[in-house]
């Protein structure tokens, strides 16, 4: 539904000029919830505004249904109106002389559609976001999901082949946002609407999305399944950029025939790893993710055969639900966390347990 081909785009020039995007190629499936995640000024909006036909890109292609829309080398640029997208703002960009019914079919007006085929498809938007009974009410006297709800209402009604999203949940407070990601995760579902999505918030694009593309400094650095990108990412910056991750300097000593677990030599003991990655480096990093290490006090605790060591805790944060830690295992200091449910005391000897599938060899 979505090609990009080497798409790039530049601003400025000589000293000033600014790399956005540096060559970027992306293929989003009909149907798919598609995310642009990386931090501010990583250029996932600028990829999405070249889509929207809101930005020039320098060069490359990029296609929408098989429908060329932009060739930097044929000189093309289908203009924003033209193209078959629909987009929702981060502001909502509600108008506030109108009515909600009337924000949701000011689309249909641009296309000349009147009478009961309006009211008909106006209406159908309106439930399918909970606001039939707000429909006559001045935008103006909405909350801000409400709102947020009038803007996809408004998107949705064209019928356009691609839903383009730029962080439209973040100005939201935090129980609206949970809310309102399932509310648009199951809409989007229903309609059965090509999704991209921009968002900074990693916990909107692991829950909601398809493939997520990881952004960083104008490049795409990995690109796949949330939980592929969680649990086995292949770069650096993927395993820090999502949640929390110690990274420990590593040599591989021995790799199976078959690829499938390396052992490892650390400052701490040697490490099974059932995670080794492709290729093969003498010198490399360790992932283990802090939920993913077990505690048990020394004597009390089940006995792990593998990846078992005993390390002292030297820092403890309670936080509710869940309790991290900073063990020290020889000379390395590693973050833990647990559940509430046992919580340890600053000094106390723990068995620690990192379980081989969990513990992921990085290349870079």
């Amino acid at each position: 539904m979505l090609t990009l081909n080497t798409v790039a785009k530049t601003y400025g020039s000589g000293v000033n000029q600014h790399r956005a995007l540096k060559g970027l190629d992306l293929q989003v499936a009909q149907g798919e919830f598609f995310t642009l995640l990386g931090p501010s000024g990583c250029g996932k909006t600028t990829a999405l505004r070249c889509v929207a036909g809101l930005e020039v890109p320098t060069a490359g292609e990029i296609r929408i249904g098989g429908e060329l829309v932009f060739s930097g080398e044929r000189g093309l640029q289908v203009p924003a109106n033209k193209r078959d997208v629909a987009m929702v703002f981060q502001s909502y960009a509600i108008w506030p002389h109108m009515t909600v019914a009337q924000n949701v079919g000011f689309p249909l007006d641009v296309q000349h559609v009147r009478g009961a085929e309006k009211q008909a498809r106006v209406g159908k938007a309106l439930e399918m976001v909970g606001l039939s009974a707000m429909a006559n009410r001045p935008a103006t006297n909405l909350s801000g999901g409400q709102q947020q709800r009038v803007s996809l209402a408004r998107a949705i009604i064209r019928g356009a082949k691609i839903l383009l999203l730029d962080e439209p949940l973040s100005n939201l407070d935090a129980g609206l946002r949970v809310e309102m990601r399932r509310e648009l995760r199951e809409l989007q579902r229903m309609l059965g609407v090509t999704t991209l999505f921009v968002t900074h918030d990693q916990e909107e694009a692991m829950s909601m999305s398809d493939r997520v593309a990881i952004f960083n400094q104008g490049e795409l650095v990995e690109l796949g399944k949330p939980i592929d990108l969680y649990l086995r990412p292949a770069r650096h910056f993927t395993a820090t950029f999502l949640g929390l991750a110690d990274l420990i300097p590593c040599k591989v000593l021995e790799l199976s025939p078959a690829g499938g677990s390396a052992l490892l030599e650390t400052s701490f003991g040697r490490v099974l790893s059932a995670c080794p990655g492709a290729g093969v480096q003498d010198q490399r990093s360790l992932l283990i993710r802090p939920e993913h290490i077990v505690l048990d006090a020394i004597g009390a605790g089940k006995q792990h055969a593998i990846n078992a060591y005993q390390g002292i805790i030297t820092a403890v944060s309670f936080g509710g639900r869940y309790v991290d830690y900073q063990v020290k295992l020889g000379d390395c200091t590693l973050a833990a966390q647990a559940s509430s449910l046992q919580v340890h005391e600053v000094g106390t000897r723990v068995g620690v347990h990192m379980p081989p599938e969990r513990c992921v060899l990085l290349n870079d």
